[in-house]
């Protein structure tokens, strides 16, 4: 006759709902066997909803009062197991048999706790993988889980682990407090700032006086400039996000600058070296008269010397069969670093840049 049995949490009755057996829509055959209070929903009863709903007031009517066992009875019908609760220390011990479990706590769940099954421990968790946290149950209610190997399952309690990790202080307004999962949260996130898209990168998110806020400051890679003849410009409002760099050169030097010109801010000390004697041979278009009858071809020795600097000998015309060296010769006349340097045919007695002091002579030697 038993359909299902239900404990009333807001009035505290135990209601069973009856059935007739062979879908007859006539009541008949109900018997309770002490008198009760009888209420029935309506007269068109159909086959399918012919229920007669029998309050049992225990408070009222003591005689009425069910046993575990008369419980148990009536939940089997539809899968259910009553079991008994019991509390020791933290170990919460069920005792019954069956996987879809039904019972009525005697003593409160509290953080730390472990359950029992015939004295099996199992792993309590709810349907969305949460361990049960503080007071998942109070006693006197009625609490329904389900059973698989050592692991217990319990309906409802609390959000999804996705969606208990967004419970964060910083995603709720400062002063609130939300409770889920057994965690109180309190909110932290103000909406006082004043951020605008001009102040966060592009792309970068975020929010001002409650309002969303998407940033728009581009960003420059690592970028290297070589100077030049035109000015070379960052433009300003970007985030240099990589290194800037301006090449140098190790030849920007003083001594490599023309004396009177400045480049990047370097002046320059180079005075132009314009040569203060120069001597030069080369064979002349023209035939002299050998002392044998022969004809000779001259060879000519020109030049030039600055006289602030120095003097210049042995210049002028030579005889192919001409007896002695041929040779021309600067002597300084003002002390101080000279370079000498020679083009083309000939030796001279020193070379490159030197110290020369007064008197001092460089020869160059013609062949």
């Amino acid at each position: 006759m038993f359909r299902d049995l239900k404990v009333n949490e807001q009035d505290g009755k135990v209601y069973l709902t009856l059935y007739n057996r062979d879908g007859s829509p006539a009541l008949r055959d109900v018997s309770v066997g002490v008198s009760s209070e009888v209420t029935q929903p309506g007269d068109n009863w159909t086959a399918a909803a012919a229920n007669l709903l029998l309050r049992l007031d225990e408070e009222d009517q003591p005689q009425l009062a069910l046993t575990p066992q008369d419980i148990g009875a009536a939940a089997a019908e539809n899968g259910v197991s009553l079991y008994v609760h019991q509390k020791s220390g933290t170990v919460h011990t069920l005792t019954g048999s069956g996987d879809n479990l039904r019972f009525v706590a005697t003593a409160d769940f509290a953080a730390g706790d472990t359950i029992q099954v015939n004295g099996q421990a199992c792993t309590a968790a709810t349907a969305a993988g949460d361990a049960l946290w503080n007071g998942f149950f109070r006693s006197g209610a009625v609490v329904v889980c389900y059973r698989t190997g050592n692991r217990l399952t319990f309906n409802g309690g609390g959000l999804p682990a996705a969606e208990a990790a967004k419970l964060a202080p910083e995603n709720l307004k400062t002063g609130v407090s939300i409770t889920a999962n057994g965690k109180t949260v309190t909110g932290s996130f103000t909406a006082d700032g004043n951020v605008t898209a001009g102040q966060m990168l592009a792309g970068a998110v975020g929010y001002a006086k409650g309002e969303k806020v998407t940033g728009s400051i581009p960003s420059r890679g690592a970028a290297a400039y070589r100077p030049g003849t035109a000015d070379q410009t960052i433009a300003a409002g970007q985030y240099l996000s990589g290194a800037q760099t301006i090449q140098g050169d190790a030849n920007l030097r003083a001594d490599n600058i023309r004396q009177g010109v400045s480049i990047f801010g370097v002046a320059g000390n180079l005075v132009p070296r314009i040569p203060v004697a120069y001597a030069a041979c080369s064979r002349v278009l023209g035939l002299l008269p050998g002392s044998t009858g022969d004809y000779r071809r001259p060879t000519r020795a020109s030049g030039y010397a600055d006289p602030a600097y120095g003097s210049l000998s042995g210049l002028g015309y030579f005889q192919d069969n001409q007896s002695g060296t041929r040779q021309v010769v600067w002597q300084c006349a003002r002390t101080g670093r000279y370079l000498v340097e020679l083009f083309g045919d000939g030796e001279i007695s020193a070379r490159g840049e030197m110290q020369i002091s007064v008197g001092q002579t460089i020869t160059l030697t013609i062949p």
